[in-house]
């Protein structure tokens, strides 16, 4: 009996980690579902370098994104946007527009009386025959607005005046130093700020409806089915007669997870005109409109005894989501003593904030660990020792992995705020960790198909937006039947396919994978069936493993020639995913280290090194994971050090709406990233998969504020880490003398 057998049939599996782990009760496990995967499971494909299926046609153009769809007889779309905070329609009047050259549809989504409550709500959008022309019919709309002046443009400048009291800040690098106290207490401030969603393929689709009255949609979403029942209950059509197809997409960190307004005006438009539409929102529309991670105020006491450990904590925190949507932020609880904070969202009069990469979590993580940094520091204490006296278990093995992996006793700056010699430049190492849920859900189907020349389709309906899914699916097949990567063929993106996840919360692998396993599983059993038939022998004596076909435990037939007395119609096997039974763990955790450098004259803080330690329970495709983790550290670099939303108090308008004027790392600020995957099986699944996304963008901003306070011996309490704020804590704690 081989292994997976062996566990499909036992009451237990081993989960965790090498060196760390424990069984895991499977009572809870549906018995219809595949042989679970442990952490003794040998594998021959899972956790190895395989390219993306769909790596060569992106990188040649080949792949067809949304945005790129271009029908016969297509009419592109433009939106009229408020261009005052707060307000309401007094006049509107289209008429010049409908009369106007080449325009054959107009919707309008704010009418007469309706109230505005930001700069760039949609208000009226037109379809014409070409972009222009559309934007010049958008001109000769009459719109008259009765504008409000009590508007609130950033409610985070009252909120600061509400704040408890806190302690001065240190005037020297003495105060800012060990205090050579029996214990710690401190009563800090912290400030995140508005990150903008700009993804390189903005929000968008192309809709058309057929004669028959069905529609057909081209949507760069997160969630094709989403997609599907949002504009099904739009039109009042039954979801079926609504397809929507996604490819490939070009990015979504969150906010591509609804149908926004911007679809449903297109599909609009398109059932007006007859004809299909393309409507993708450009630069300044995805930066009004298009969700935000929305800035944080937090403010923190905090109380560490002499051993270095945290014995009380108390925050509140605040969250600016403009008009609508949540501001609430996530701590690292995981840490003795540390306490989720009182939150209270204050609203005001800009575009709502949408989910974003690990909601709530780099703003909350960003003033938790710095303030746990900053305990660490003012007790003299390594922060390395600090965290490890205050952590669960798997982040004391994980602190501990990657420190040395780091070289965290070499690079960590013993005297903070001193020049190095050679350069006079000032240097510094930080660190943070982090926790994730991620463990997927019991909602999707996987169909699978073995040919008769022993290729294998998989099919789900779910989309791709850029992590690598196609590949997961391609991967878990061949594992499970034993053969080469090569011979499968993974089909996403299809609403017509079974029905998968959206794209949120780092579920799509663990929905997935035990889907598609056990499609794959329910396959190779009827193939198996179909030799028995053939070959009449007893089903019982055959199994399938390595890709070959096992009588009585030794090879009988290859799969290739399996495959061919399946006849001309293929095996076809539908996976569900079950739901979740017991694991090792609720999430995820992970660490990373940081290593900067710090110009003394001009504020720049330059990242070097970045090391990532991180779980993601059974690591599907080595690759793919990798390059989330290192994804998800530069966008959480490019938070810390850059990314701000600007918006004019007096007018309400945000300032720098394009890519030129709002600043996102490039290739000359990245450091040398080093992800390592601490590779395990956390159970809950017949795959042990876990979610990785979203993780690693979480710890970033935290880690790299704690280098800077390391190389420069005070803390910069706000982000993003300009360098003017740098020099500001510079000048102030070095008297002006670096």
């Amino acid at each position: 009996m081989s292994r997976t057998e062996k566990d499909r049939n036992s009451d237990s599996i081993r989960g965790g980690f090498p060196g760390l782990s424990r069984q895991i009760d499977l009572s809870r496990r549906n018995p219809n579902d595949a042989p679970p995967w442990s952490l003794d499971t040998k594998f021959r494909v899972v956790g190895t370098d395989v390219p993306r299926l769909d790596g060569m046609a992106k990188a040649t153009g080949v792949a067809v994104y949304p945005s790129d769809f271009r029908p016969k007889g297509l009419l592109y779309a433009a939106i009229l946007r408020s261009p005052i905070p707060k307000g309401k329609v007094a006049e509107l009047d289209t008429s010049k527009a409908d009369a106007a050259p080449g325009v054959m549809a107009v919707a309008v989504a704010t009418g007469k009386g309706r109230q505005i409550r930001y700069v760039g709500q949609e208000i009226v959008a037109v379809a014409a025959e070409t972009k222009a022309l559309a934007e010049d019919a958008l001109a000769r709309i009459q719109l008259v607005l009765d504008a409000d002046g009590d508007f609130v443009a950033d409610p985070i400048v009252d909120a600061r005046k509400n704040l408890p009291a806190v302690d001065p800040l240190p005037q020297s690098l003495q105060e800012a130093g060990a205090r050579g106290e029996k214990e710690v207490e401190l009563a800090m401030a912290f400030e995140t700020q508005v990150q903008m969603h700009h993804p390189l393929e903005p929000h968008g689709i192309t809709a058309m409806f057929h004669r028959d009255g069905s529609l057909e949609v081209w949507a760069s979403t997160q969630g094709t089915f989403m997609m599907q029942r949002s504009l099904a209950q739009a039109f009042r059509l039954p979801s079926r007669r609504v397809h929507v197809l996604t490819p490939v997409m070009g990015g979504g960190f969150g906010s591509k997870l609804q149908a926004g307004i911007e679809a449903r005006l297109c599909a609009e438009l398109a059932m007006e005109a007859g004809r299909p539409v393309h409507c993708f929102v450009d630069r300044r529309g995805q930066a009004l409109a298009m969700g935000n991670r929305p800035s944080s105020l937090h403010w923190i006491r905090a109380k560490a005894n002499s051993g270095g450990e945290i014995v009380d904590w108390e925050a509140q925190s605040y969250g600016f989501p403009g008009f609508a949507g949540s501001g609430r932020v996530a701590y690292p609880t995981f840490y003795r003593g540390v306490r989720r904070p009182r939150h209270r969202d204050i609203r005001g009069n800009t575009g709502a904030a949408r989910a974003f990469r690990a909601p709530g979590h780099p703003q909350g993580f960003f003033a938790a660990e710095s303030m746990v940094d900053e305990l660490a520091c003012r007790l003299g204490i390594d922060p390395l020792e600090f965290r490890l006296k205050n952590v669960d278990p798997v982040h004391h093995m994980q602190l501990k992995m990657g420190a040395e992996a780091f070289g965290w006793k070499q690079r960590f700056n013993k005297k903070p705020g001193t020049p190095d010699k050679a350069s006079s430049m000032l240097r510094g190492a930080g660190m943070a960790c982090t926790r994730w849920g991620g463990m997927g859900g019991a909602r999707a189907r996987v169909l699978c198909r073995i040919h008769q020349d022993g290729t294998v389709e998989v099919r789900n309906g779910a989309q791709d937006i850029g992590t690598g899914t196609r590949t997961v699916l391609a991967v878990v097949t061949a594992e499970t039947l034993g053969v080469d990567v090569k011979r499968i063929q993974a089909h996403i993106g299809d609403s017509q396919d079974p029905a998968g996840p959206s794209s949120g919360g780092s579920t799509t692998t663990p929905t997935l994978a035990p889907a598609i396993r056990h499609a794959a599983w329910l396959a190779g059993q009827e193939l198996l069936g179909r030799v028995a038939e053939q070959k009449r022998i007893e089903r019982k004596e055959l199994s399938l493993e390595g890709g070959k076909i096992l009588k009585g435990g030794k090879p009988f037939l290859s799969f290739s020639q399996a495959c061919a007395l399946i006849g001309p119609e293929p095996i076809e096997a539908m996976g569900q995913r079950y739901r979740n039974w017991r694991g090792f763990s609720g999430g995820v955790a992970g660490c990373q280290f940081a290593e900067v450098e710090v110009d003394p004259e001009t504020g720049l803080v330059q990242v070097r090194r970045i090391l990532a330690v991180q779980d993601c329970g059974t690591v599907i495709d080595k690759k793919t994971a990798e390059s989330q983790v290192i994804g998800a550290i530069i966008q959480g670099l490019s938070y810390a050090l850059f990314e701000e939303r600007l918006v004019d108090a007096k007018l309400g308008r945000v300032l720098g709406t394009d890519l030129e004027h709002y600043r996102i790392a490039g290739s000359l600020e990245m450091p040398e990233i080093i992800p390592i995957l601490n590779k395990g099986c956390n159970g809950h699944n017949n795959t042990g998969a876990a979610g990785i996304g979203e993780p690693p963008t979480i710890p970033t901003s935290a880690a790299i504020a704690n280098a800077v306070r390391n190389a420069i011996g005070a803390r910069v309490h706000r982000l993003p880490l300009t360098p003017d704020r740098v020099l500001e804590v510079l000048d102030r704690v070095h008297g002006g003398k670096q």
